[in-house]
């Protein structure tokens, strides 16, 4: 068994890569199975499961402060160096 992630802007464009990719996958295991002779592989596809993954708004946010913080400190302690 093979599981594929991807993501997508939106649902739509979700579904319209799953479809794709499953059409794709199907048509290569058919030559691989053609070419071999004997059915070697089966292709079995499912809807796609759709998770939504909002931002971390208060992480995000926390991480970009303290990293306003250490460039402002480092840049003031370069300063300080070269301006003695």
């Amino acid at each position: 068994m093979i599981k594929v992630e991807f993501s997508g802007a939106s649902n739509f464009e979700a579904k319209k890569i799953s479809s794709s990719l499953v059409n794709v996958v199907k048509e290569k295991v058919q030559a691989l199975n053609e070419a071999s002779g004997k059915i070697a592989y089966g292709i079995l596809s499912t809807e796609p499961l759709i998770a939504k993954n909002p931002p971390e708004i208060l992480l995000d946010s926390a991480v970009a402060f303290l990293a306003g913080i250490l460039i402002f400190s480092m840049s003031a302690f370069v300063w300080e160096y070269f301006k003695q």
